[in-house]
């Protein structure tokens, strides 16, 4: 049964102040430690502007799962949302620390797209 939809739009300007500085408190704050590690891949790879097109789509898919599940029994937080590539590049989201629980509870079905000013990202609930 779907448990919850959640969409979300963000444009990469509102990170884009934080570019290149992906050790500050805000990013070790909202994103996953493996996050930060696949976007230094990223970065590593394609230069600081892939690491910005990361962070915008994952924070979208935060936003989006945050509106799928928050209810009044299930309140879930951005640094337990945990989204990362799958081999055949598709995001793949689970919960993680405290809502680590929830993750066998809830099936997480998330699609994110991008365009050069703005990441958009959709999660289905499933639970």
């Amino acid at each position: 049964m779907i448990r919850g939809v959640g969409v979300d739009l963000v444009a990469p300007a509102r990170l884009e102040a934080l570019e290149g500085k992906w050790d500050d408190p805000f990013f070790r704050r909202i994103f996953t430690e493996a996050e930060r590690a696949e976007a230094a891949a990223r970065e590593a790879e394609a230069g600081p502007r892939a690491a910005l097109r990361y962070f915008t789509g994952r924070f979208a898919v935060k936003e989006a799962v945050v509106k799928a599940l928050n209810t009044e029994d299930v309140v879930v937080e951005f640094p337990q949302i945990e989204t990362l590539t799958a081999k055949t590049g598709a995001p793949t989201t689970r919960l993680v620390g405290d809502a680590s629980p929830l993750d066998a509870r809830f099936k997480l079905h998330v699609s994110l797209s991008h365009e050069e000013q703005l990441a958009m990202a959709i999660a289905v609930a499933e639970g």
